[in-house]
């Protein structure tokens, strides 16, 4: 899975490993806020939602508190599980690319980042299974992407001239 992300979003990924490398405190706070951001956000949905549906209960349009109610707590646990499901996903893959980078660099062949992707993988899971290092470091590595994410949906640093990202670059000509 990780290759077929590393091969159809290099870009993407590229710039969210080119966050947490130039910035890995930054990306850090930034997780951080972001996980309490959304847990208190979706704390308050659920309380409006809850003070919405007594108001409408009382005046007694009881049919609309059950679709109201349905409706948002649904669309706020697909979104609260959509954020965290991409930085859990996301968090093993952008260690794992930041360690490929800092070995073999991002202009070696394609198969030898794989090769090096599969290796950080594996190495990272090996880390993730111990006791209580492996959670901390699992969680560390789960804000770095969070934080990575937040930075980049709110603009963060545009990548670097004297890093380019991997990828081919259209460039279009008025020939033809």
């Amino acid at each position: 899975m990780a290759a077929a992300l590393l091969l159809l979003m290099h870009r993407p990924l590229n710039r969210i490993v080119d966050e947490v490398r130039s910035n890995p405190l930054q990306c850090l706070l930034y997780g951080l806020l972001a996980l309490v951001a959304l847990i208190f956000a979706a704390i308050a949905a659920l309380v409006a939602g809850i003070a919405f549906s007594i108001g409408l209960a009382a005046v007694g349009l009881d049919l609309l508190v059950g679709t109201y109610w349905l409706t948002l707590v649904a669309v706020a646990l697909v979104a609260a599980a959509a954020v965290f499901l991409i930085a859990v996903f996301l968090a093993p893959i952008a260690v794992a690319l930041a360690a490929t980078e800092m070995t073999v660099g991002r202009d070696a062949d394609m198969w030898i980042r794989l090769l090096v992707l599969v290796v950080g993988l594996l190495v990272y899971t090996a880390i993730a299974a111990v006791p209580v290092l492996g959670g901390l470091l699992t969680f560390l590595a789960f804000l770095l992407a969070l934080g990575a994410i937040a930075l980049r949906i709110r603009g963060g640093n545009p990548v670097r001239a004297d890093r380019p990202t991997a990828g081919v670059d259209i460039q279009v000509t008025g020939q033809v």
